[in-house]
């Protein structure tokens, strides 16, 4: 499975959609997205580094933080459902492996000490872990905006002002992001030259 290498060679409609759905596959190459496919690890390392070329080349602060706070938030639901599994699944004869395992989540628990006693202290630490979640969720919300019809569709209506403004025809399915970030720069060049006069 070959991936896009970076902003040079992915599609500006793979890019969005990436954005838009959190769906790694749109990283594959050719990839027809009526089909299911795994992508692994190197499709989440990947994605990091063409979302952070984006925001440098964009000097996007909210974007990196938006990205932040995604990966916050993907970390948080990994670490809700798993402590909560493991603390409803716990029993005296997983007592001793589900204890480190909650241990590395940084949830305490007394390996040597009965289970029945620790039990509120965990699923208080449960309601914590639900409680930070929300939080970061809400954060996300505020970051992201009310309008998201507007951010969705923003893409499309940059390269319609692009295509009016410049005259070149932007195809977002075969054209790169850079190719579109290089647009974009030279529309606020023009657009700064006719302000001028």
């Amino acid at each position: 499975m070959e991936l896009y290498l970076g902003i040079g060679d992915m599609p500006i409609y793979n890019f969005e959609q990436v954005l838009k759905t959190n769906n790694l596959a749109y990283l594959v190459v050719g990839w027809d997205e009526r089909k299911e496919i795994e992508v692994g690890e190197e499709a989440e390392k990947r994605w990091g580094e063409i979302y952070n070329a984006y925001c440098e080349r964009t000097a996007n602060n909210t974007a990196l933080d938006i990205y932040a706070i995604n990966c916050e938030i993907i970390y948080l639901e990994t670490r809700l459902a798993c402590i909560t599994s493991l603390v409803y699944g716990l029993s005296e004869a997983n007592k001793k492996e589900f204890g480190r395992e909650l241990n590395a989540w940084k949830i305490p628990f007394n390996i040597k000490g009965k289970i029945e006693p620790q039990i509120e202290l965990l699923q208080r630490h449960i309601r914590i872990a639900e409680q930070n979640l929300r939080m970061k969720q809400t954060k996300l919300k505020s970051l992201r905006g009310d309008d998201e019809e507007v951010q969705e569709t923003s893409f499309l209506k940059q390269i319609i002002i692009i295509n009016e403004h410049l005259g070149v025809k932007i195809d977002p399915r075969k054209d790169s992001v850079e190719y579109f970030i290089i647009a974009m720069e030279r529309l606020k060049e023009k657009l700064q030259q006719q302000k001028n006069g």
